[in-house]
């Protein structure tokens, strides 16, 4: 499911066991789950300790709910991601002023979630449905028993008892206050936690991935999408390749047919990289900055431009092939036989090269629209 968790060799780790708590309820709390809002919650959850260095015991249900939306929100809003038929995640998200965050389409991620956690610290979420049942379900696997075939009404009040009349017997994750709607960690469970901080968060964000995985199906590079700050492509090796190109010959922007050079120079992803979130070279092509900027997420129209895509892609191969040694030529191609499937001999033959493209452009179209990507751009400048 993806590089980070592969090289993380976590994924199929146990969590370690412990004599002050029972590891195998960690482990059931996104059993039955239909929504977003349990594995967003324990990963605002870690996020929160862990940013307080494990000092705060008692967390409030307004600093978890802000947590929770600004892991959401690159996810659902940049990238499209479906959360679910039934679930509420999108409608808190549309609660929201973007616009004030100032927001570029570049890739900051980093910053843009502090800015959003910096709006969201005006907002009240207390009465938030996100948290209904959300705390105390997550509590459910230290109660299964004493719930077992009570209505939904009942177990929330069933479990904020339990779990503060038997707070340290039983050992649960934290007690409710629903007084002051807060969260009360157990002292063991933050030792725990802290402890076993990256096999616990790696183990949280390979559920959350699986479970929205099977939400979106047909999205390439799910992986980069849901975890945008573990992963911020360069693209040196790109950039070298349509300079070197520049300097041989002169290139039009299939937009805006202006001169592309060295000084207006930028690399526009053909297909928003919001949707396929890699910079593979045969979905790069240079273009003015100013256009690229008016492009944004947008998807081009294929009707207009994808004749004049293919034939800048085609010139950009056949200079550099010239250009370059055997050995950097076939690192540079490897991605368009991979990915696109065209072999190493017909890589120059721009007819074979238009008919994969196709093959691969238009299905990535059709999903990124069905998405609510903004198709058919054309430039207006």
């Amino acid at each position: 499911m993806g590089n980070w968790f592969k090289e993380s060799n976590l994924v199929n780790s146990p969590l370690p066991p412990s004599p002050d708590v029972d590891k195998n309820k960690l482990l059931q709390i996104f059993q039955d789950t239909t929504t977003s809002y349990k594995y967003l919650f324990f990963m605002a959850l870690l996020e929160i300790l862990k940013r307080d260095n494990f000092t705060s015991k008692i967390i409030p249900f307004d600093a978890i709910v802000r947590n929770m939306l600004a892991i959401a929100w690159y996810p659902y809003k940049y990238f499209k991601l479906s959360f679910g038929l039934v679930d509420k995640i999108p409608r808190e998200l549309a609660k929201i002023d973007i616009e004030s965050l100032s927001l570029s389409d570049s890739f900051a991620f980093p910053s843009h979630k502090e800015k959003l956690l910096k709006l969201l610290s005006t907002m009240s979420f207390t009465s938030s449905e996100i948290m209904r049942y959300v705390p105390y379900r997550l509590l459910q696997p230290f109660f299964t028993e004493s719930i077992r075939g009570e209505k939904d009404g009942k177990k929330n009040a069933i479990i904020v008892n339990l779990a503060k009349e038997q707070f340290d017997e039983i050992r649960p994750f934290y007690s409710i206050d629903t007084t002051n709607s807060t969260i009360v960690m157990h002292p063991a469970w933050m030792e725990y936690l802290y402890e076993n901080y990256e096999l616990v968060e790696t183990f949280a964000k390979w559920e959350w991935l699986c479970y929205m995985q099977r939400r979106n199906p047909s999205v390439p590079n799910l992986q980069s999408k849901l975890f945008p700050e573990t992963y911020q492509p360069g693209m040196g090796m790109q950039s070298r390749f349509w300079k070197s190109v520049i300097q041989v010959e002169s290139l039009q922007c299939i937009y805006s047919k202006q001169r592309i050079t060295l000084d207006n120079f930028s690399l526009d992803h053909f297909i928003p990289w919001s949707f396929v979130a890699h910079n593979q070279l045969w979905n790069l092509i240079p273009a003015p900055q100013s256009v690229n900027s008016s492009k944004s997420n947008n998807l081009p129209s294929v009707q207009k431009y994808f004749d004049a895509y293919v034939d800048l892609q085609h010139q950009g191969l056949s200079i550099f092939h010239q250009l370059a040694r055997s050995s950097e030529w076939k690192k540079t191609i490897e991605p368009y036989q991979v990915d696109i499937k065209i072999g190493i001999n017909e890589i120059l033959n721009k007819k074979r090269l238009k008919e994969q493209l196709r093959l691969t452009i238009d299905p990535l179209v059709t999903i990124a629209s069905n998405m609510g990507f903004s198709r058919n751009w054309e430039y207006r400048g």
